[in-house]
């Protein structure tokens, strides 16, 4: 029993037992860590005093639960440090029973998750960060091959004048041979009879 009490004083995690009515009966050193009240100042004390007021639906529902004999396991909410700060908590909650299997109380282990949930928030920022940049990559990527494409039409366009100058070129040389052709068959004409 000495052993467990130890182990129960020693955790990180906040131990919290309480009466089937939700009053604070026991409270470890990480419980005093987690929310910031000394075991004298919540002992005796309902546990509604850590719950924010958004969320206090949750405890007469909770201690339902427990009083028909069921648990909470990994249950995500916010509580209250003594300073009002809140606190992202993971609740496990389980009845406390008595040897003859009378549910007389709960169990409460709180985990503050607080820089776990910090963490996951930015990854999520990241990710849709990475996401739009990808969207922008793929928009970008799209207007560059429009681009390539109209370079390539316009090299296409522009090999088509060349061999289209190319042939006028020729024709035009070939009418200035046969134009000089001409001139010199008429200046031969014109010599002859003269």
């Amino acid at each position: 029993r000495l052993h467990l009490a130890a182990i129960v004083e020693s955790s990180e995690d906040a131990i919290i037992g309480k009466t089937l009515e939700g009053i604070i009966v026991s409270w470890n050193r990480g419980a005093e860590k987690i929310y910031g009240y000394s075991a004298e100042e919540v002992k005796g004390k309902s546990i509604s005093l850590l719950v924010s007021p958004g969320r206090a639906y949750e405890v007469p529902k909770i201690l339902e639960q427990i009083k028909r004999g069921g648990h909470l396991e990994h249950y995500e909410t916010v509580r209250l440090k003594k300073d009002g700060t809140p606190i992202n908590i993971s609740l496990t909650i389980s009845p406390i029973k008595n040897a003859y299997g009378k549910i007389m109380g709960a169990s409460a282990i709180a985990r503050d998750i607080t820089e776990h949930k910090k963490f996951e928030q930015q990854r999520e920022e990241q990710s849709q960060a990475l996401e739009r940049t990808n969207l922008e990559l793929a928009r970008r990527e799209k207007i560059m091959q429009s681009l390539l494409q109209d370079l390539k039409d316009s090299g296409v366009q522009l090999e088509e004048k060349k061999k289209s100058l190319e042939e006028a070129n020729k024709q035009l040389k070939e009418l200035n041979a046969l134009k000089d052709e001409f001139v010199a068959n008429v200046s031969h004409e014109l010599r002859t009879p003269l």
